[in-house]
């Protein structure tokens, strides 16, 4: 368990060579203490060089197993090494932060190591000058389980959450977040929970809901991130699904907080099926009972379910990228197991989606006077529709207003009239902001008051 690094000469490829290096086998709590010598197990590494040394920009490099060893005994749980990189790919589409992944083959000491390894970028301080380039001195939490050591074995606690913890004078109680919500810090002083505190404040907030969450937060950014880790991919193994930890959240001071996807090597099948609920075994009661719960955020979450199943987790996006991975390991001599299995699952995966957007399906329409055209007296004026989840934005004669959405399909805006005839055209545009075709309605309102 220990993180001391041991000294080694750290080759990549034929073209570079760094002395003074360092290496020990990486993991969680959960997963080194049942490794046994690293020498003789395949297991997870990091090294780590100098600043001055960065090897492709990076001080650090994560080599990952792809879970080819098993520590519970259950043997090679993905034989075609791609479920977690086609994951990512997944969320590259839909436009989320992801850790960009490089194939490799690992050799200890002149001995190779299982079949394929990856080199994955960690959402560390490399990965933050990488991603948000422009505002990287934030604050960065790595989400983790609770777990202590009775006996040198892990005791499992809890899963974090965002839910309130106090001590005395009801302030929030940072020695307690600090298990779950470990500060990534840049310098040993760094020790500052204050914006975190924040984080929690909003999403525990009674009144205005919408109003304190959107103003630090990302919403959408993490529903697509979640729509990716539970949707596309039911790997549970992660925050916002079953398990409350492999997940990174990030706050820029011109950034709202990100969340960022970290370790998706249980997805397609491996755990959860076909059919694993959308919204089923969200373990944080915080996104369960108010993150998930207003409309806003849960509509977000459906359209990028409908991204993916109507683009990247298509057949014919999906399955001709896992096909050219394979075909590229059988070109370099690495035997692995076909992806077919995989890509039928995602197809069942997709088509179950499908049958539950089915549930909160609806027309784009102007539903205030039965969509027909009326004379009002006041101004502005709060007309009322419907829209699909596809829809992200709308619009009214070219300008987009705020919209107020009472649940996933009912839209309110408030439109300035001016005197005598308003001739009003709505429209609705997609995540990309694109107009969509058929999402538009219009109404002639003629103004009658001062």
């Amino acid at each position: 368990m220990s993180n001391e690094m041991i000294d080694c000469t750290f080759v990549y490829g034929d073209f570079r060579v760094v002395h003074n290096a360092g290496i020990r086998m990486r993991g969680s709590g959960w997963i080194r203490p049942r490794f046994g010598d690293p020498f003789v197990v395949i297991a997870s590494y990091i090294v780590k060089v100098d600043k001055a040394d960065r090897v492709m920009g990076a001080t650090s490099l994560n080599l990952d197993n792809l879970k080819q060893q098993d520590v519970w005994g259950r043997g090679a749980l993905d034989p075609t090494f791609l479920r977690e990189r086609m994951s990512f790919w997944l969320g590259e589409r839909l436009g989320v932060e992801t850790c960009y992944q490089r194939f490799i083959l690992l050799y200890l000491n002149g001995v190779k190591k299982g079949i394929v390894f990856t080199d994955t970028q960690h959402p560390n301080q490399d990965y933050i000058r990488t991603w948000f380039a422009n505002d990287d001195n934030g604050h960065s939490f790595e989400v983790d389980s609770w777990f202590e050591y009775d006996n040198d074995s892990p005791g499992y606690k809890g899963n974090a959450t965002l839910e309130r913890f106090t001590t005395t004078g009801g302030v929030l109680k940072q020695a307690r977040y600090r298990w779950n919500w470990e500060k990534k810090v840049a310098h040993a002083a760094d020790d500052d929970y204050s914006p975190f505190f924040e984080l929690v404040d909003v999403m525990n907030s009674s009144t205005d809901y919408y109003k304190n969450v959107d103003e630090l937060v990302d919403w959408d950014q993490w529903m697509r991130g979640f729509a990716v880790r539970r949707g596309a991919a039911a790997d549970r193994d992660g925050y916002g699904y079953e398990a409350g930890k492999n997940a990174f959240i990030y706050k820029g001071h011109n950034t709202k907080w990100k969340y960022i996807l970290w370790d998706l090597d249980l997805g397609f099948g491996i755990e959860r099926p076909y059919n694993a609920g959308l919204f089923a075994e969200i373990s944080d009661p915080v996104l369960n009972n108010k993150f998930f719960q207003e409309p806003a955020f849960r509509r977000a979450y459906w359209r990028a379910l409908q991204d993916l199943v109507d683009g990247p987790m298509t057949p014919e996006s999906f399955d001709p990228v896992a096909d050219d991975y394979y075909n590229a390991f059988l070109d370099n001599g690495i035997i692995t197991d076909n992806p077919a299995a995989a890509k039928k699952w995602v197809k069942d995966r997709r088509g179950y989606i499908l049958s539950q957007l089915n549930s909160v399906s609806a027309q784009f329409r102007i539903t205030t006077n039965n969509g027909s055209n009326f004379s009002a007296a006041t101004s502005p004026y709060t007309f009322r529709g419907t829209a699909p989840v596809k829809v992200d934005a709308i619009t009214v004669n070219g300008h987009e207003f705020p919209t107020a959405w009472t649940d996933v399909t009912n839209w309110s805006i408030d439109v300035e009239l001016v005197p005598g005839q308003n001739n009003l055209d709505f429209k609705g545009y997609g995540s990309n902001s694109n107009e969509l075709a058929g999402m538009n309605d219009s109404i002639t309102v003629t103004y009658t008051g001062q």
